[in-house]
């Protein structure tokens, strides 16, 4: 009889385990990736000094409060949690300036309930991250309201060796791409060569739509309140925008990054690190998001 194989030792196939956060993501508690001292010290910042933001994060790796079975089991509580890369992370912002958070504040003002702010964001995390945490956190959390923001690249990417590490691998046309050392970490180079070499805008879409429908049909399996954000990537006829519509945002958080739109200058629409959103953009998406949890699910009904 031929030997039954062992499940999965990959965090995040296992459901009944929240997954942690990849441990090769280089956050300190005051700097992070692009976000960096030598950055600062190039360009600093005029609202955000050196020791304006400290990256908190649960003992899994997020930058959000500990995963409290009492918090989840509690009727009263509102449970928001939202899934995303870094503009959901926060690179660049204090904690209490992330659309997450001013989210979770202006849901309290409607829902009258106290209001729960899981943010399940990482650097360089894409769809694929997003997918593959999904089911643990509606098996888990058991989310009111669950946001779902896919980045504006496609061409982020997540892959696994043997020993349940994550490699997190960027898109090759980012102008601050990382660059990863061959003789530190020999075996992150090579899976970045190889993500390289398969990376193209039609991978890209393809994988993003694969993420995007097993999302889709998790949510609505689960009945849950959910919305999301995504770029628009393919041609007219496969847009992301045919999915699902009357459940997406249709306003970008990097939309309100767009300098001379409303006059503004870039401290209020930049983070620390002048690339990732600041201040008003966070405000701004938290509002839209809001705006159409309101016109989806005010009325008890469902989208």
């Amino acid at each position: 009889m031929a030997e039954r194989a062992m499940p999965s030792k990959v965090y995040g196939l296992r459901h009944y385990v929240f997954p942690r956060a990849p441990e090769r993501l280089d956050i300190a508690k005051r700097w992070c990736l692009t976000d960096s001292r030598k950055a600062y010290r190039r360009r600093p910042h005029p609202l955000f000094g050196r020791w304006s933001i400290k990256y908190t994060l649960n003992h899994l790796g997020y930058r959000c409060a500990e995963f409290d079975q009492d918090i989840i089991a509690d009727p009263s509580c509102f449970k928001l949690v939202v899934i995303g890369g870094s503009e959901t992370f926060g690179v660049g912002l204090p904690a209490d300036k992330l659309y997450v958070n001013l989210l979770a504040t202006r849901l309290e003002h409607f829902t009258g309930k106290k209001v729960i702010a899981w943010n399940i964001g990482l650097p360089m995390a894409g769809s694929s991250f997003i997918s593959r945490m999904l089911y643990p956190i509606i098996e888990l959390l058991s989310p009111d309201f669950l946001f779902l923001n896919f980045p504006a690249h496609s061409g982020y990417r997540e892959y696994f060796n043997d020993d349940e590490e994550i490699f997190f691998c960027e898109p090759g046309g980012l102008a601050q791409r990382r660059t990863i050392s061959r003789f530190w970490d020999p075996e992150a180079s090579r899976v970045d060569r190889a993500h390289l070499s398969l990376e193209s805008d039609f991978n890209n879409t393809v994988s993003f739509y694969n993420d995007y429908c097993y999302c889709e049909f998790l949510c609505d399996y689960h009945g849950i309140d959910w919305l999301y954000s995504a770029p628009d990537i393919g041609g007219d006829t496969a847009a992301a925008v045919s999915f699902t519509p009357r459940k997406r945002v249709a306003s970008r958080i990097h939309q309100f990054m767009q300098a001379g739109v409303y006059g503004e200058s870039d401290e209020d629409l930049l983070a620390r690190d002048f690339i990732h959103p600041g201040i008003l953009p966070n405000q701004r998406f938290a509002d839209a998001v809001l705006d159409a949890y309101v016109a989806g699910y005010s009325s008890g009904g469902r989208l």
